[in-house]
């Protein structure tokens, strides 16, 4: 029993536990949330003649958080296929095909071919199976070649690359495999424009419009005759493409077309690069690339490794990259997976020649920063070619600087939302002011108040004219209603009344429950004259019927009520429309 729990944790640790080899030039693509990478090559110190093929597959959950320092443990091996023969294959194309599958085509192992050249993974069983080369004309497999999957077409385009046992011929036909036709291969019928050679080590870019493949950058090789035309070379010549020559195929029409960059006579001509669509803006993004400097065994990273390129205008703008000490610098041969607004930089050579199995990450929200770790829970769902993002190689801002501009206008928009309301406030407090200081002046020089008996308490009289006033000043601050319905449009003291007589003088006392009309010479404490901003006039008759206004506490509303079923106080007679003062009772 012990055997076997020793047995079982030492597959365990060997299955899901493993270190993946130093390699570059792996062939890696995204399925879903994980990043799978296949093969890939070891050279001894940047001699990348001698080639070793590594026979390793692994597979990164980027589900799980990742630390800078931590993720070269966290790759999981995929136990081989003991029903299918894998073998490894360096500078070999991974092409993903749906969220579980991808086609691995090509490579070179040392060998003189591939036994499958072209083998298809289904990341749900991890079997593997082989697709038929039929009609594709080719003698043994492509290795540092492209290949560009184009999803409205469901196609998959391959050109370029090398082809047989090191230094290999050029590949000049453009094969095309089609998904959709039981993985049916054809060939494409373009011809490259005049003075145009295969290259290998280039990039090969789906524009945005899903149309052109743009491609970048690589090596030609090419076997002159000598000076007297006599003799042939029997070592290649090798020719770095200059960056400014764009070549661009259509794939609806089958046309090659070679277009000048007007911005890249400044860079460094390069191969084994990368370039990824940032779908967002339809710009490519290009990392790092080897320079030879006409030592083809011993190539060197470049040192202006990041541009942005845009294929409407051919520009390039060369980005600057920010917390450079944790980043992967320059280095070729590497692998660069986009997932959301994140860039994976995958194994490769570092600019020491050293071969790498170190994994970063570039930040592209915003500016180009390098992350210490990584972790999809703040990001979107990731998918192969659907990641947005807004990066800008004109933001030279920081994550730190970022979001102190981020709380600073935050602040910014607090202390405006603040002054703001403060104004308002102070323009309505000055403006009851300033009808209370007109209310007072309208009042001055009037009859002079009676005084009572009642000390602390304001009384009015009023005519049915100034009813709707009061009733407006009561629902201000007690958010009662009055009954008007019965009342003219015309409101005077002489022809207007709640119930339609003629001018009904009464008192008004509001309390903090009730408000009560009255019609004697000493209503009751109540209503303050600081509720209203005009003073009533003061009618008093004797002759007509007197009401009084009643609130009801469940609803709020006023009601008119004669006075007779609240007070029997006889009122008094004053002039008709004489104004009074408040009178302290």
């Amino acid at each position: 029993m012990l055997y076997y729990i020793i047995l079982y944790c030492a597959f365990h640790l060997v299955v899901h536990g493993a270190s993946i080899t130093p390699n570059y030039k792996s062939s890696c693509t995204l399925l879903n949330s994980r990043i799978y990478c296949y093969s890939g090559g070891y050279v001894a110190l940047g001699d990348v003649v001698v080639r070793r093929a590594l026979d390793e597959h692994h597979y990164l959950d980027l589900t799980q958080n990742l630390v800078l320092d931590e993720t070269t443990a966290k790759w999981v091996s995929i136990p081989d296929d003991t029903h299918y023969i894998t073998e490894g294959a360096l500078a070999g194309t991974a092409t993903s095909i749906s969220d579980y599958q991808y086609i691995e085509d090509g490579g070179y192992n040392g060998t003189p071919s591939v036994r499958n050249v072209t083998r298809l993974f289904d990341s749900k069983t991890d079997l593997w199976t082989t697709i038929p080369n039929d009609n594709r004309s080719l003698a043994s497999a492509i290795y540092m070649g492209t290949a560009v999957n184009v999803p409205n077409q469901k196609r998959i385009y391959y050109w370029g690359g090398l082809s047989g046992q090191y230094p290999g011929y050029p590949i000049n036909s453009t094969t095309v495999l089609h998904i959709d036709s039981n993985f049916a291969w054809s060939i494409c019928p373009g011809v490259l424009p005049s003075g145009t050679f295969t290259r290998f080590g280039h990039t090969a870019t789906l524009d945005k419009d899903g149309i052109n493949i743009f491609y970048i950058g690589g090596r030609i090789r090419t076997s002159d005759a000598g000076a007297d035309n006599s003799t042939a070379r029997l070592v290649p010549y090798y020719n770095l493409i200059p960056m400014n020559d764009i070549l661009t195929y259509n794939t609806l029409d089958a046309t090659w077309n070679l277009r000048q960059s007007p911005s890249a006579p400044t860079m460094s001509s390069r191969y084994m690069h990368t370039a990824n669509l940032l779908p967002y803006s339809g710009k490519m993004l290009i990392y790092g690339g080897a320079t030879d400097d006409g030592n083809e065994k011993h190539p060197s990273a470049v040192s202006d490794y990041l541009y942005l390129f845009d294929p409407k205008t051919l520009e390039y703008t060369r980005v600057d990259d920010y917390e450079q000490s944790q980043g992967a610098g320059p280095r070729f041969g590497h692998s660069a997976i986009l997932c959301n607004n994140t860039l994976f930089v995958l194994f490769g050579v570092n600019q020491k020649g050293l071969i790498t199995n170190d994994v970063y990450f570039l930040s592209l929200a915003g500016s180009a920063t390098w992350l210490k770790s990584f972790s999809l829970s703040s990001f979107a769902t990731p998918g192969t070619n659907n990641s947005n993002n807004s990066f800008d190689p004109h933001n030279t801002l920081n994550d730190k600087a970022i979001i102190g501009i981020s709380i600073g206008s935050v602040l910014v928009i607090v202390l405006l939302i603040t002054g703001i309301l403060y104004a308002i406030h102070t323009i309505r407090t000055r403006k009851r002011k300033s009808a209370a200081a007109a209310t007072a002046a309208q009042v001055e020089g009037q009859d002079k108040y009676q005084p009572g008996n009642h000390d602390n308490n304001n009384m009015y009289e009023i005519t049915q004219k100034n009813l709707p006033h009061l009733h407006k000043e009561y629902q201000r601050y007690s958010s009662a209603s009055f009954d008007m319905l019965n009342s003219p449009n015309e409101y005077s003291h002489g022809r207007a009344t709640p119930d339609g007589g003629h001018g009904v003088p009464v008192y008004v006392d509001i309390s903090s429950d009730s408000a009560t009309l009255h019609d004697s010479s000493t209503p009751p404490r109540g209503f303050s004259f600081d509720h209203i901003s005009s003073k009533p006039n003061q009618v008093k008759s004797i002759q007509q019927p007197v009401f009084s206004l009643q609130q009801q506490h469940s609803s709020g509303s006023l009601q008119l009520q004669p006075s007779s079923l609240i007070s029997n106080h006889t009122p008094t007679t004053t002039a008709s429309d004489s104004v009074v003062k408040p009178s302290a009772i």
